[in-house]
């Protein structure tokens, strides 16, 4: 038999980043240092004191949002079984310590859909249709937000529980007759939805993580039709149904404390926390890897998924429209393989 080398693992460990809070002070934990130093604009020249949120979504579920919102001015013990350390206790998102950042939402900016728009999406049984209407019908409030001489600064979207189901109900389905080829997922995705996924800063790998979209593609049909028809608007914050009324399967109350206020911070340009060692003209690109077509073919795409600068501030990268041609795609590879 032939023998070959042993196999050689080289690691290496990657201390975790110093990030600048309040006062410039450091820490290398995002809500350890929120919790003693308040977030890095506290005492920045862009500093502000308030946070206008705008809630759209069926009456009961902003009646929800609105309870949440308050629930969370004010502090939040955690559970003596979980881990304190990597789930403490939340300090209250108030003009005091050590945010010294309020929620405002008055009611003129919260806009409940029309109950003819929900009965139509509720009875709607194609799934695209559906999410359509659903899409239409949210940003319709949107925009008279959005119109509003004095408006909010970020939209909390609030599903019900029956939007939140029509939003997975008839996925497989769907992409079955929409690709004309046989699908592995006969069966409903899975039902158990995590909570947030706000888009942050650098150095919040464990939000990130933490903070995962509704497991099933329905759901993120419909996010992702969101932020995309939001892009000229104002800032969105999905929160689905299951986050607001605390239901089996979400985070405690502590941590969704934690990650909306941080979602809210960073979507109304509030600067929770920067690296602290950067050279200046730093920019931080995430690249995204997919198939288009769940994997059916050997063709990968790449995107940019985020993009940063130094200062932690987020920005979105958008390109001219054009029609992509899959036959010249397949030419240029041939040409660049052969030639």
């Amino acid at each position: 038999m032939l023998s070959s080398a042993p196999a050689s693992l080289s690691c290496a460990y990657l201390a975790e980043p110093q990030l600048l809070f309040g006062g410039k002070s450091s820490c290398v934990d995002p809500r350890t240092g929120l919790a003693a130093y308040g977030p890095y604009s506290k005492t920045d020249a862009s500093r502000r004191t308030a946070i206008r949120v705008g809630i759209v979504g069926p009456a009961d579920a902003i009646d929800r949002a609105v309870a949440l919102i308050e629930r969370f001015s004010q502090p939040i013990d955690q559970s003596e079984k979980v881990d304190a350390v990597l789930h403490p206790p939340f300090p209250g998102l108030t003009a005091g310590e050590p945010f010294q950042v309020e929620i405002v939402s008055h009611p003129i900016w919260r806009r409940p859909l029309k109950p003819a728009d929900v009965i139509l999406v509720e009875g709607d049984p194609d799934f695209k249709s559906r999410i359509g209407r659903l899409l239409s019908a949210v940003l319709t409030e949107i925009r008279a937000l959005k119109a509003l001489d004095s408006g909010p600064d970020v939209i909390l979207v609030a599903m019900s529980q029956k939007l939140e189901e029509l939003c997975r109900v008839g996925i497989a389905k769907y992409e079955i007759t929409s690709t004309h080829e046989p699908s592995d997922e006969d069966e409903p995705p899975s039902d158990e939805p995590e909570d947030l996924e706000p888009d942050l800063p650098e150095g919040t790998q464990e939000e990130n993580e933490s903070e995962a979209d509704p497991d099933d593609e329905g759901a993120r049909s419909f996010r992702r039709g969101l932020k995309a028809q939001c892009l000229n608007l104002l800032p969105t914050q999905l929160l689905w149904h299951r986050t607001l009324a605390g239901t089996k399967g979400v985070q405690d109350l502590a941590t969704r404390a934690w990650n909306l206020t941080v979602a809210l911070l960073y979507k109304s340009q509030i600067i929770p926390w920067r690296l602290s060692d950067v050279l200046e003209g730093t920019c931080f690109i995430g690249v995204s890897f997919f198939h288009d077509d769940e994997a059916r073919s050997s063709i990968l795409r790449t995107s940019v998924a985020q993009a940063f600068t130094e200062r932690g501030e987020g920005f979105i990268l958008q390109g001219d429209s054009f029609e992509w041609d899959p036959k010249r795609e397949t030419l240029s590879k041939m040409f660049r393989t052969t030639g």
